[in-house]
């Protein structure tokens, strides 16, 4: 039979491990992935392949009270392919009876693969993951968040158990115990509303069970001083109430020289279940996290000539380099007390009753963060925040043979009170800005799906959302090196935003094993108010429309799968963060609506049992992005032309002074490589005592990306290929399994995110995933 790791990596579409590394096998792949588009031919023969195929499986999944990560299905023996089941839909379902474009990781995979938030990056085609201090930036197909401030939205929403994370910095801290994690492409504003526009991502948690006791363990160490230790204890107290407790630990020295880029945080959680009878389950969660450490780093493109590429700018080597460009005069020096020191705590509670004619569910939650971080990218950024945040959803769904549906109510209330301080040189700038943001949303949704026949559903929903968003701040600098703040700017105000958001669809079986589907659908980020007074402290949500078709097909008795999607979307209104005037004359770092684009592609998604012991993944994703629109303006005189790739279009009148209009129009978005690619193969081999050895090697593969949106020479980062490779033994009774590994072999370098200096717009610090590294993992379950 398959180890537990092979189980775990094969059970959806879309898993892979970021475990494994397959340098002969992806180097006849490599220059298809990375290079132009002639190297879409051979994706092009696997999507017609597709679809000119008959399509596949729609058997029924049972929907439960506790979705277990996995289904094994009949023929598991014989090594076919297993089922995962996601709640993505507010449903138990198969991924693949699902219209969604989704890709799940199963918990064992999670465990081994997944520790931070960046690691998602490494396993989902078209997704990209960059860090600011200790604040998230999550980008599907280049729709994101590029700011890294309470004042901004994140464009993908993460929600954990349920249970909308609205602040990106909280998200990090999540992954340990977990049962799945599911990544939803596209927008997703019928079911999750607000900050969805690019997707969203369900990370569940294990609950507790009544069947017993049983734990897990896990132990990790490697270089870079890692040790990483986690584990979860079941625990039934009655016929009716059990409870389940978790704890995570990770110590890591930095990746940077000068020790950023480390992990160091902690965890616990404790979850109750209540269950009296089949009917009612009630699920409560607490839980406590934090982070410590020296947090992100950045380094610097293009790099010191002889440097090493995780050179970190607070290097004396750096420093000079820094200091060798022209309008460098006057930056501060970068230094190395870098630190991060955040906590949060969650509550919260699920209720499910089924009524018979529907079930009710009722997920009220309160979650707290208290976040201090401290980063330099030739600037000293401290960033100050206290979040408390308040949410309330209460359901009705019905799952029949001919209809399906889900109608509900939403509330989120959030106050965010922080402080943000900037210095980028005394000669140049040093302000501290105070600020209280608060936001209060309402929402009214409902989806439905119809069986027209036995083979064809069509599916309709809408969303109505309307949400209050009030700031009120002061925006201080400092004429003589922070001894004195003065006061130089007061703003506050507030503004109602109200909006609509549909999805359309029809669902049709070819086969029992063949689907094909067709979704239009829309989402946004919400809207927000600016350090600055009004009129031009207001910017508008931004919105996506996408269209998708798509088949999932099974083949050769489940052991060959391949999952196809074709999709086009129009991004409107997006928010883009730049210095400008604000309305008093004076020059800020403003959110406006600058642009608009077009985004079109396909996915590719194939496994294969290639034999009882033997599993081949495939996946690509093509993404060809555009700027249709894309224009702002900044202070005449501080207009550089190295500054920006976009065209000078002149001069605008502004507050106070002339605006030099950019226009960006033409350019492919940020953080949206046309290209991106995982090969994964993994192999058992059954020894005579019942354990059994598996062999797997992978290779992630990605075209080059624009990092930010000043589109200069030194934003573009380059196209890699990274691979992987592990070895593991698993025990006779696969009780505990001992993994070997080496992820990024070749030491590639995978450059992440940026932001331009716009003193120095030659040079730009940018983060970068890690180098080699090595480890060992053990894992036990009793």
């Amino acid at each position: 039979m398959m180890g537990r790791i092979v189980a775990k990596s094969w059970r959806s579409s879309t898993n892979t491990q970021r475990l494994g590394g397959l340098v002969k096998v992806s180097a006849a792949v490599r220059d298809v992935v990375i290079a132009s588009r002639q190297g879409s031919v051979a994706f092009a023969v696997l999507l017609g392949a597709g679809l000119l195929s008959p399509a596949l499986s729609r058997a029924d999944a049972a929907t439960a009270d506790t979705v277990q990560t996995s289904k094994a299905s009949a023929g598991d023996e014989e090594g076919s392919l297993q089922e995962i089941v996601v709640t993505a839909n507010r449903r138990a379902e198969t991924i693949q009876r699902s219209s969604l474009e989704i890709q799940a990781i199963s918990g064992a995979e999670a465990a081994s693969a997944v520790s931070q938030i960046t690691d998602l990056s490494e396993l989902v085609t078209g997704m990209q993951v960059s860090m600011s201090g200790g604040t998230s930036q999550i980008y599907i197909r280049g729709v994101g968040d590029y700011s890294a401030n309470p004042l901004s939205n994140p464009g993908v929403a993460f929600n954990v158990d349920g249970v909308y994370v609205g602040r990106p910095e909280a998200v990090n801290s999540n992954f340990y115990d977990i049962e799945r994690v599911e990544v939803l492409k596209g927008p997703q504003g019928t079911l999750y509303g607000r900050n969805s526009s690019g997707g969203a991502i369900n990370l569940i948690t294990n609950s507790p069970t009544l069947d017993g006791d049983k734990g897990t363990l896990n132990l990790e160490v490697g270089d870079y001083g890692l040790v990483h230790t986690d584990g979860a204890v079941n625990v039934p107290l009655s016929d009716t109430f059990a409870l389940r407790g978790a704890f995570n630990v990770v110590s890591r020295n930095g990746y940077l020289s000068d020790g950023t880029d480390d992990d160091q945080e902690h965890g616990v959680r404790l979850k109750g279940l209540w269950k009296p009878n089949e009917d009612l389950s009630v699920l409560f969660s607490i839980d406590n996290e934090g982070i410590g450490g020296k947090g992100t780093g950045y380094v610097y493109l293009p790099r010191r000539p002889g440097a090493d590429p995780w050179e970190a700018v607070s290097s004396a080597q750096a420093n000079a380099y820094l200091f060798s460009f022209p309008g460098s005069t006057g930056i501060i020096t970068q230094q190395t007390d870098s630190r991060i020191d955040n906590s949060f705590t969650n509550v919260s509670m699920q209720l499910d009753w089924n009524l018979g004619f529907a079930t009710l569910t009722v997920i009220p939650a309160y979650r707290h963060s208290d976040t201090y971080d401290r980063e330099y990218n030739a600037e000293r950024i401290d960033l100050f925040d206290k979040a408390q945040q308040e949410t309330f959803e209460a359901r009705l769904s019905h799952s029949g043979d001919k209809l399906k549906w889900v109608t509900g109510v939403y509330y989120f209330n959030e106050k965010d009170p922080g402080q943000i301080e900037v210095d980028v040189g005394p000669a140049i700038l040093f302000s501290k800005i105070p600020y209280n943001p608060t936001g209060i949303s309402y929402a009214a949704f409902g989806e439905t799906t119809f069986s027209v026949t036995d083979s064809l559903r069509l599916i309709a929903g809408a969303r109505g959302t309307t949400e209050k968003r009030e700031l009120n701040g002061i925006f201080y600098l400092t004429p003589d090196n922070g001894a004195t703040f003065l006061t130089h700017e007061v703003f506050n105000g507030d503004k109602t935003f109200n909006s609509f958001t549909w999805k359309l669809g029809t669902e049709y079986d070819l086969t029992p094993q063949n689907m094909l589907y067709f979704t239009a659908s829309t989402g946004f980020k919400a809207g927000g108010l600016d350090q600055t007074i009004s009129p031009g402290n207001i910017y508008e949500p931004e919105k996506v429309l996408a269209f998708e078709l798509g088949s999932r097909n099974r083949f050769l008795e489940n052991r060959l799968q391949l999952n196809l999607e074709a999709f086009y979307w129009k991004y409107k209104d997006q928010q883009n963060n730049h210095l400008t005037f604000d309305t008093t004359g004076s020059i800020n770092f403003l959110t406006q609506n600058a642009g608009d684009a077009t985004l079109y592609g396909f996915n590719a998604d194939l496994v294969a049992k290639l034999t009882r012991n033997d599993t081949l993944h495939v996946a690509a994703e093509y993404d060809h992005t555009k700027y249709s629109t894309f224009t702002y303006g900044i202070p005449d005189f501080l207009y550089n032309p190295a500054a920006t790739g976009c065209r000078n279009a002149g001069l605008a009148p502004g507050p106070f002074a002339p605006l030099t209009q950019l226009d960006c129009s033409g350019y492919a978005l940020p953080h949206a490589p046309e290209w991106t690619g995982i090969i994964d193969l993994s192999h058992d081999f059954d020894l005579a005592s019942g354990a059994a050895v598996e062999l797997g090697a992978s290779e992630r593969l990605s075209s080059w990306t624009w990092l930010a949106v000043d589109f200069t020479p030194e934003e573009r980062a380059p196209g890699f290929a990274m691979s992987n490779a592990r070895v593991s033994y698993l025990s006779p009774k696969r009780n505990w399994t001992a993994t070997a590994y080496v992820r990024n072999i070749t030491n590639a370098t995978e450059y992440t995110g940026g932001q331009e200096v716009q003193e120095v717009p030659q040079l730009i610090p940018v983060t970068i995933s890690p180098p080699r590294t090595f480890g060992l993992q053990v894992h036990w379950d009793w």
